[in-house]
């Protein structure tokens, strides 16, 4: 019998709780489900669906443009250099955008969004150009799970919607 293979109980429990870790792991992975590490959006597991309907405050999954993906994962911002991140949506094209160092001011609501100078390790960050964005023709991202910290819009910029996956249906949040 294979549970006779293993030599005491304890590496049978090992070796289940591995496979049943990995089938988890796997179950998750191919029915389009992600789990967000990061503080910029609530923590959690996201059911991941087609983009069809992206208005404001969705959550999405976005793969950002190489030159930002490469810059966030240099700066150690990212895990890998293909990381997707998960966003909410708050300007879509058309939309009025005023971008300043304390908030983003979409159609008149004002977005609570610090811009910093420094990252947390004191090396100066890129910050896209404060400014008034009218009938803007692509999306701005924003991290409200830590509104103060995200690296989101306010650095990078707004993104085309080529680079939107799908959208990030929030499902269990810790």
């Amino acid at each position: 019998m294979f549970k006779n293979k293993f030599k005491n109980k304890n590496n049978y429990r090992v070796f289940v709780y591995v496979a049943l870790c990995f089938f988890i792991f796997f179950f998750i992975w191919v029915s389009g489900i992600r789990f967000n590490y990061t503080s910029s959006m609530p923590i959690g597991f996201y059911l991941i669906k087609s983009n069809s309907s992206l208005n404001i405050e969705r959550y999405v999954v976005v793969k950002l443009p190489d030159d930002i993906l490469l810059y966030g994962y240099k700066r150690g911002y990212l895990l890998t250099d293909n990381t997707k991140v998960i966003k909410q949506i708050i300007a879509k094209p058309g939309d009025n955008v005023i971008l300043t160092n304390e908030e983003i001011i979409v159609n008149g609501v004002a977005f609570y969004a610090p811009t910093h100078k420094y990252d947390s390790l004191n090396r100066s960050l890129h910050i896209y150009p404060r400014g008034k964005y009218f009938n803007t023709d692509r999306y701005w991202l924003y991290g409200s799970g830590n509104k103060k910290e995200s690296w989101d819009s306010r650095y990078y910029g707004p993104i085309e919607k080529s680079h939107i996956i799908g959208l990030a249906i929030p499902f269990l949040i810790f």
